[in-house]
């Protein structure tokens, strides 16, 4: 199977993605705006049971209309929670749904998504750096290791008596 096919099948089995009609994937066509919004709101709604029932009209949003049924809900939720904000030309701003997503596109909205719509978690109590151990009374001290019986002693060397000058 190909490298992704593990990660196809998970968001799949999840609810995430759906594909792109008769069971296929196309892993290499480019993302769309309303497909990102479609896998941020399942995820949101599937996996972290989040409540996604926010929305706003998208009426705002000349192209709006341009958008495929199965997207415009989650694309009036990632607006609503502010994963959206469309992109302006001149004093007009399109949502610009079936246009390829930019990684920096990407970046801002899992940003927006980690910071704004994720439940904050609990704080982890920070690890002091040099933790003491607590001596635990099962383990057994281990005795200092004698001197290596196998090494032969060295006998001490008698003093050289002094000679008397002539």
């Amino acid at each position: 199977g190909a490298w992704y096919a593990d990660a196809v099948n998970w968001t799949a089995a999840q609810g995430i993605v759906a594909g792109m009609g008769e069971n296929s994937f196309a892993p290499d066509a480019p993302v769309t705006r309303e497909q990102l919004a479609a896998f941020f709101y399942r995820y949101a709604e599937n996996i972290l049971k989040l409540d996604v029932s926010d929305r706003t009209s998208l009426e705002e949003f000349p192209d709006h209309g341009e958008s495929f049924n199965y997207s415009k809900e989650c694309l009036s939720w990632a607006c609503a929670v502010g994963l959206m904000q469309g992109s302006s030309n001149g004093d007009v701003i399109y949502l610009r749904p079936k246009q390829s997503a930019t990684r920096a596109q990407m970046a801002v909205m899992l940003m927006r998504f980690c910071e704004d719509v994720v439940p904050a978690l609990p704080e982890i109590p920070e690890t002091p750096e040099d933790p003491e151990t607590p001596e635990d009374p099962e383990t057994p001290e281990v005795p200092e290791t004698p001197e290596d019986p196998e090494t032969p002693e060295v006998p001490e060397v008698p003093e050289t008596p002094e000679v008397p000058e002539n």
